[in-house]
């Protein structure tokens, strides 16, 4: 099943710009970021104190036009899990994402998980937390 990738709001200087790996089946058909009502992100946001009330996937869009921050996936492709691409993709998808970045340099980039960010730094030996600068 092909679906359409879910819009991006990107734009030079947002305050926080984070990346997943890819969207689930839900966030497709949703056309929505994280948008399975199970998934932890959008209460994490929440709960971390970053946003000032708690929003649903729904809201996606008051990201970017009240709280200066934005979602983009490493890859486009919709699949029921992560498992489902290939580490080869993933690795493809990096120079993509590192234009986007370029093109429009937020303040802070969170990637939603170890794995993405080891992808994207090309290394199992990473370091959690905050980083100096991009190890890329």
């Amino acid at each position: 099943m092909w679906l359409a990738p879910i819009p991006e709001t990107l734009r030079p200087g947002l305050d926080v710009l984070f990346v997943g790996i890819n969207p689930g089946v839900v966030s497709g058909v949703k056309q929505l970021h994280f948008g399975n009502p199970q998934n932890f992100f959008w209460p994490g946001l929440f709960q971390s104190g970053l946003i000032p009330e708690a929003i649903q996937p729904e809201d996606g869009h008051r990201l970017a036009a009240e709280w200066n921050m934005s979602i983009v996936n490493l890859v486009q492709r919709t699949t029921p899990s992560t498992s489902d691409l290939s580490r080869q993709e993933m690795r493809d998808a990096v120079p993509e994402l590192c234009r986007k970045i370029s093109a429009n340099p937020p303040r802070v980039i969170c990637f939603v998980g170890k794995g993405i960010y080891e992808i994207f730094v090309g290394s199992s030996k990473i370091t959690l937390g905050l980083q100096d600068s991009m190890h890329r």
